[in-house]
């Protein structure tokens, strides 16, 4: 597919019609509505620089542009997601409802001292997120994401032990 200039918003509206409803699908495998909602615009939105900055490259394979765009979205996502730190007790409740608030402040502060890299593979490990994909955020093999979670693991069980 070409983009020339005075194709290029019909084009796009094309590529959005076709793929809008299989990346929001894509998405929704892995997060809520809203959420899913939003990475997919976002990754409309990167489409549409994309074209307006390539204006006249051949795009051979449409759909492998569209879902590398969106994993491109996914991917920064789950980075900002994880190097937030965990304050909120709502997400210790639905870890467990049986701890009292002195727990759950031990909890949070051993969380907090986690690496980003930690938290990420226990916050993907809690989302359901195999190996893979927590590789691909981390940039090293599955092998090597598994190792990083049974280590974050380890490190928290010291935290959190008396």
């Amino acid at each position: 597919m070409t983009w020339d200039k005075s194709r290029k918003e019909s084009e796009y509206l094309e590529l959005y019609e076709e793929y809008f409803k299989r990346v929001f699908a894509w998405f929704k495998k892995s997060f809520d509505t809203y959420t899913s909602e939003d990475l997919t615009q976002q990754t409309f939105l990167k489409l549409w620089l994309y074209v307006l900055s390539h204006g006249d490259v051949i795009i051979e394979n449409p759909k492998a542009l569209v879902f590398r765009l969106a994993s491109n979205v996914k991917v920064d996502y789950l980075r900002a997601v994880s190097s937030r730190p965990i304050e909120s007790l709502e997400y210790l409740e639905e870890i467990r409802n049986d701890f009292d608030l002195e727990r759950k402040v031990e909890i949070i502060c051993a969380l907090n001292s986690l690496t980003a890299d930690e938290r990420t593979v226990l916050h993907m490990k809690r989302a359901g997120f195999g190996s893979k994909e927590t590789a691909e955020v981390l940039g090293v093999t599955p092998s090597g994401a598994r190792t990083r979670l049974q280590l974050a693991k380890k490190k928290l069980e010291g935290l959190l032990k008396p």
